[in-house]
């Protein structure tokens, strides 16, 4: 019988620790775009926080993924890896940002988002079709992806608005998000998880914290 490997339970539980603390520095990040609004927000002083939140999102990604709830698997391993690939490239354009003020990282924001949201859009698609019953709380990336564009386009038209959704509309979706998964490790606790509907032939070995 072939198993999926399991992440130590440390690894868990640090993985989910940085992606909670980053959605609340997250939404932090949305009451610092009031006080210090569009353009003064975008400073290379505050870009270092964006850069933080983003591996933050790579986290709580990361953590979803690893609650095996996606189906099918190998799809929702791709989009992550997108995901994953967006957010990091966003954190490294932060710390370029940063280092090189006058570099044009707009080429590479661009690209990151796309890889962002589309990793986003289907991991969340991949987990309405999830084999394993999560009632609502499988609707958790779907709403990270939905309020992630809603905050992304208002940046065109009215970017003071766009930043502080970022962090106060945005920023409650990761959280919840990073919660859900928090809650279903604690619920998987000592116990093994049971072999999904539908893979029988898979089960998980471990313990998940």
């Amino acid at each position: 019988m072939r198993t999926l490997p399991s992440a130590s339970a440390s690894v868990r539980s640090a993985v989910v620790r940085v992606a909670v603390v980053s959605a609340a520095i997250q939404i932090g990040y949305g009451v610092l775009a009031i006080v210090s609004p569009y353009p003064q927000i975008t400073a290379s002083r505050y870009e270092w926080i964006w850069g933080v939140i983003n591996l933050g999102m790579a986290a709580a990604v990361w953590g979803w993924l690893r609650l095996d709830v996606a189906r099918p698997a190998r799809v929702a391993a791709v989009a992550a890896v997108v995901a994953v690939s967006g957010q990091v490239l966003r954190a490294v354009v932060s710390a370029v940002a940063i280092v090189r003020p006058r570099f044009d990282v707009d080429p590479f924001i661009v690209v990151a988002i796309g890889l962002m949201f589309s990793g986003m859009v289907a991991l969340a698609l991949c987990s309405l079709h999830s084999g394993r019953r999560m009632g609502w709380k499988r609707w958790s990336p779907m709403g990270v992806a939905v309020t992630g564009m809603i905050a992304a386009g208002f940046y065109s038209t009215y970017p003071i608005v766009h930043f502080i959704l970022l962090g106060l509309l945005w920023g409650p979706a990761w959280l919840l998000l990073s919660v859900v998964i928090a809650q279903e490790n604690a619920k998987a606790g000592g116990k093994r998880i049971p072999p999904y509907p539908d893979r029988p032939d898979y089960v998980v070995t471990g313990t998940v914290r």
